[in-house]
């Protein structure tokens, strides 16, 4: 019976073994997949915007006023940037380029103590720096 049993694991391990041998993987497409892949990647590498989050910290109907807590901001957080919207009547400042919410609530709360009125929104950002 141990014969047996020896017999059938070591067939089992020669086909796993004979199984690593083959090499390499051919695939045959077509060559319209292969244009239209190149042709999405450079669509996608050109992109300079996608949907994601910023902070608005500031809702204002003066420039000066949004353009001295951007300054004040900078002082405070030089690593993210600020964008000033203009939504008539209204300046908003909002600040950095999160690509999910969760890196956007993480910000939020380590500004909440200056910026109490900081709230999340959807915004294009920027994806290269």
């Amino acid at each position: 019976m141990k014969n047996y049993v020896l017999t059938a694991i070591m067939i089992c391990l020669s086909f796993l073994l004979f199984a690593q041998e083959e090499r390499g993987l051919k695939v045959i497409q077509d060559e319209k997949i292969d244009h239209l892949m190149r042709t999405y990647q450079k669509k996608n590498l050109s992109k300079e915007t996608e949907d994601g989050y910023r902070i608005q910290v500031l809702l204002s109907n003066t420039r000066d006023e949004v353009n001295k807590a951007k300054t004040k901001f900078y002082g405070s957080y030089p690593d993210l940037k600020c964008y000033i919207v203009y939504d008539q009547p209204y300046y908003k400042l909002r600040v950095g380029d999160f690509k999910s919410r969760i890196e956007a609530k993480r910000m939020l709360l380590s500004i909440a103590n200056n910026y109490p009125t900081a709230f999340i929104v959807n915004d294009e950002i920027n994806v290269r720096n």
